[in-house]
């Protein structure tokens, strides 16, 4: 690779001297989801949250919204992509396929955003309810 190994091309593929360092992340991510996975399947109670109210709401319905987005984003993805290339065999002057593809792959992203804000909103929900059970308890 030579010189390209100190750009952000080096980063990518794990040049400079950093070996697994940028795969460290998605490791760790799959590890979680793949304990979330397990939790969910072991319990179906392991979905469960409290009603939620005010922001909290806003918060969990934008993050539905979003989850469902990425969704639809994946699956337009695996039918566009074929498609595209019927349709165009050759690169074209103007580039279309390579940004028809990137646009949908930068819209699959937001699948990730929603489903943080999702988990969030969960999480606000718990926080919610055991404040109010402390403080019906120590009235």
């Amino acid at each position: 690779m030579g010189i390209a190994e100190t750009s952000w091309l080096g980063l990518v593929v794990g040049g400079v001297g950093l070996g697994l360092v940028p795969s460290f992340a998605p490791m760790i991510f799959m590890a979680v989801a793949a304990f979330r996975i397990f939790q969910i399947v072991r319990s179906s109670r392991a979905l469960e949250a409290p009603r939620a109210t005010g922001l909290v709401r806003i918060l969990r319905w934008l993050g539905l919204l979003l989850l469902y987005g990425g969704a639809l984003s994946a699956v337009v993805t695996w039918v566009v992509q074929p498609l595209m290339h019927w349709w165009v065999p050759t690169r074209t002057d103007s580039g279309v396929e390579f940004f028809m593809e990137f646009y949908l792959y930068m819209v699959g992203g937001v699948g990730l955003a929603g489903l943080g804000l999702f988990e969030f909103s969960r999480l606000l929900s718990f926080e919610r309810q055991a404040r109010l059970e402390v403080t019906s308890v120590s009235s």
